[in-house]
This record gives structure tokens, sequence and C-alpha cells, in this order.
């Protein structure tokens, strides 16, 4: 084999590693999701995932649902579980799925939903109230367990996450000659809803002090923000939707 052959050789198979890679990512699916939503903020917040790369991403402990709204780095971490952790999740979500769906503790404390893919389906639990405080010691069991082992979750390698995009929601805003204009390195704006990379972030923060935004002939103000969704939470919701127990996500 002459050496015009052995790299053609070479690059094919370094083609097929990278495509194997390419379509292991795009593959990603979650397994398991504890999350939370209300009173305040309204959006639903992930607190921890799990998927079947036996990858996490989870909040920063003790953040709780806070940790959705900063999209800051460091408010959310990922790492890479052993067998034997991962274990220990699924037979916490197997607890859960033996549930009933819906436990009211009371309607004023937020919701806890804890969302479960197994082998024969997808399964969802949800608890209403603070189970950060007081209502804890009235939620079902093997919820608490669950969510106080998930909400404060420790790896022993974790390291920041953050999201590729900022998702900010605008209105229409007053006329104004102090409007900061809108900035060249962000999308056309042409929907009350853009998507910004992550990296203008700094940026971001700093015009958020602005109560005016000019594009174009027109002035517009940022009514709100927040991270793109972990991935797979889209599709989790969807199935969330599907199984109706989720009506007010």
């Amino acid at each position: 084999m002459n050496n015009l052959a052995k790299v053609t050789v070479l690059f094919l198979c370094l083609l097929m590693l990278v495509s194997c890679v390419i379509c292991k990512a795009a593959a990603k699916k979650m397994v398991a999701c504890l999350f939370a939503y209300g009173p305040q903020p309204a959006k639903p917040a992930p607190i921890f995932a799990l998927y079947d790369d036996d990858t996490i991403i989870f909040a920063k402990r003790g953040k709780g649902p806070s940790a959705r709204n900063l999209g800051q780095y460091g408010e959310y971490f990922t790492d890479t579980l052993s067998k034997s952790s991962v274990a220990r999740v699924l037979r916490l979500m197997a607890e859960v799925k033996r549930l009933q769906h819906r436990y009211v503790v009371r309607t004023d404390g937020g919701t806890n939903v804890i969302w479960y893919r197994s082998a024969d389906g997808t399964f969802a639990t949800e608890v209403w109230g603070d189970l950060y405080g007081s209502d804890k010691s009235k939620g079902p069991a093997a919820f608490v367990r669950a969510f106080d082992e998930l909400s404060n979750f420790h790896s022993p390698h974790p390291h920041p996450w953050m999201a590729d995009k900022l998702i900010l929601v605008l209105a229409e805003g007053g006329e104004s000659k102090q409007a900061n204009a809108w900035p060249v390195a962000w999308p056309p704006l042409d929907a009350s809803r853009v998507e910004i990379p992550i990296s203008e972030r700094d940026r971001f923060f700093r015009l958020l002090q602005s109560s005016n935004l000019f594009f174009s002939k027109g002035h517009y103000r940022i009514v709100d923000h927040y991270s793109i969704e972990l991935p797979g939470e889209l599709d989790m919701y969807k199935s969330l939707h599907e199984l109706g127990k989720a009506d007010s996500i």
C-alpha cells in the first residue's frame, strides 16, 4: 500500500470515528429529570437531569429554581456518573414510579416534578408545596427521598455547564434619545423572542440596565430573559403534556 492509499484509509477511519461521535451526541436522550416551578419563577427550572450516556446536569446545591433565571456561569454543573451512581438514581426513579401522579400538600408553595423515562414508557409525579421548607415532612416519602438527593446532588468531578444561548423576551418601548443601539453581533430583531449567543452575556447584562434599545425604526425593552433549555428538556415537557400531567407548564 503506497503512502497516498495509507493516508486515504486513515482519513476515512478518522471520518467514520468523527461521524460516530456526532451521531452519539445527537442521540443523547434525557432519562430522568427533577424540576420545579412557581410560585416564583413561573418558568420551569431544571434542578437535576440524567442522560442515557450517564452524564448529568444539575443546579448548584441549594439554588433551587432560582438558578434558571440567572443565566450565569457556575449555576449549573455537569459530570459523568459511575455505573453504581446511575443505578442509585434509577432506583430512586423506580420508587417514584410507583406513586400516584399528583400530591397536593399546599397550593401556594410551588410545584416539584420528577419525570422518568423507562423501557415501558414515561412517567411523572408532581408534588405541590415547598419541599425546601416545612412541607417536606408532608410529602410522599419516596418522592421526598429522591428530591433531597437530587436537589443536593454532589458529584466527584463537576464542571460548570452553560447553555450556548440566552433567550430574550422583548416588548415595544417608548421613543428615547438615550436608547442604546441594538448590538450588531445579535440576530436581527424580527420577533418578540430572540436568541443570542452565550458569549454575548456580559454585553447583555450591561444592556439589561437600559430601559430602551433601538433597532431599525423602533424602540424596544427587555422584559424577561432566561437560559435556553437543557438538552432534551423540550421533549420532556412535550411528553408531560401528552401524559396530561403538566397543564400549567
